[in-house]
């Protein structure tokens, strides 16, 4: 008697995998398996899921005698089944099945799409719901995410059918830390970017944390101490955005609007664009470890709604260094910024 999760993130026709049983990761293993460890064949009925977006609930009889079958889709924002959760047991489920969620990365809008349910995974606040929101923004409540330069590649500069699993350690607003899979795969259709399932596991996983994550999560940082990010240039944009905070998103920047992604100054997006060249690894001379000053805008609460800043640019290291930095962002008054903001 089991809870089982299958994605359904790639095209309508393409085939569904199982990515989790009873929250354990099942490495994208084919529907057939529930032929063979159920002794049912679920395939037309998990299509029949994917294609209507409506639960069913029937019982089918196999090789092992007959078993309860629930199927409950689980819905993005463009009305598509992204995944399906479904029990195979003799009996009906004592426990609902793990919270799971649907999102999407579109890769041409540098934005991240949920609904109600991605968003409530983390919060009881249902009132301050944002169905579009920046990548810095969904990631803010994350603790430990070590694949996270992985995803962000793969998310702004999509391959079709790149598949992403890892888990992630997410703060929730009462204050308890929770584990997350995350099951994500590319598409480069008319649904440009990477759509993904968030599911639940903290009661078979418990979140890993290490000494660094903890120092984050009880120190009160200083609303002037630099802050760092990670800053990506996706391939098909001419602006970069702040893909992740590394460090707490510093109370003065203005980052929280919903779908708004504009965070840096349009006019500075070029001078930033340029340390891409100048930090890239074929250049003669090139440190690996060799930094780049840039100064520019960051939205933010003053009056004219601007703060210059320098920001400290680094190739992250390896492959994903192209069209990924580290960096360091300090704000400066106006006078040693060298131009008025707008």
């Amino acid at each position: 008697m089991t809870w089982y999760l299958v994605e359904s993130l790639d095209l309508p026709t393409a085939p569904m995998s199982i990515v989790a049983k009873e929250g354990d990761h099942r490495e994208w293993s084919g529907i057939r398996r529930f032929k063979r460890d159920e002794g049912v064949d679920l395939l037309d009925l998990l299509i029949q899921v994917r294609r209507h977006a409506t639960p069913i609930s029937q019982t089918i009889t196999g090789a092992k005698g007959p078993r309860l079958v629930e199927a409950i889709p689980i819905v993005g924002v463009d009305g598509d089944v992204y995944g399906i959760h479904v029990w195979v047991g003799e009996t009906e489920p004592s426990t609902p099945p793990r919270p799971a969620a649907a999102i999407r990365w579109n890769s041409g809008e540098l934005q991240v799409q949920q609904q109600l349910e991605s968003w409530m995974m983390s919060t009881d606040d249902a009132d301050g719901f944002k169905r579009v929101r920046s990548p810095g923004e969904f990631f803010r409540k994350v603790v430990r995410f070590d694949k996270a330069p992985e995803l962000i590649q793969i998310a702004t500069k999509p391959v079709a059918g790149h598949t992403f699993d890892a888990t992630i350690t997410v703060l929730h607003d009462r204050g308890h830390l929770m584990c997350w899979q995350i099951a994500a795969r590319t598409r480069d259709d008319e649904h440009s970017g990477m759509r993904a399932l968030t599911h639940d596991i903290t009661d078979v996983s418990p979140p890993e944390i290490g000494p660094l994550e903890t120092l984050g999560l009880t120190a009160e940082p200083d609303p002037d101490a630099p802050a760092a990010a990670l800053l990506a240039f996706p391939p098909d944009s001419d602006r970069a955005i702040i893909a992740l905070w590394v460090t707490k998103a510093p109370s003065w920047v203005d980052w929280l609007r919903e779908g708004d992604i504009e965070l840096i100054h349009p006019d500075d997006q070029r001078e930033l664009a340029r340390t891409t060249t100048i930090l890239a690894p074929d250049l003669p001379g090139h440190d690996q470890h060799g930094e780049i000053i840039t100064q520019a805008r960051i939205r933010a609460h003053t009056e004219t709604g601007w703060q210059p800043v320098s920001i400290t640019s680094r190739r992250y290291p390896g492959p994903a260094g192209e069209r990924l930095h580290i960096i360091r962002i300090c704000k400066i008054d106006q006078a040693e910024s060298g131009s008025p903001p707008k």
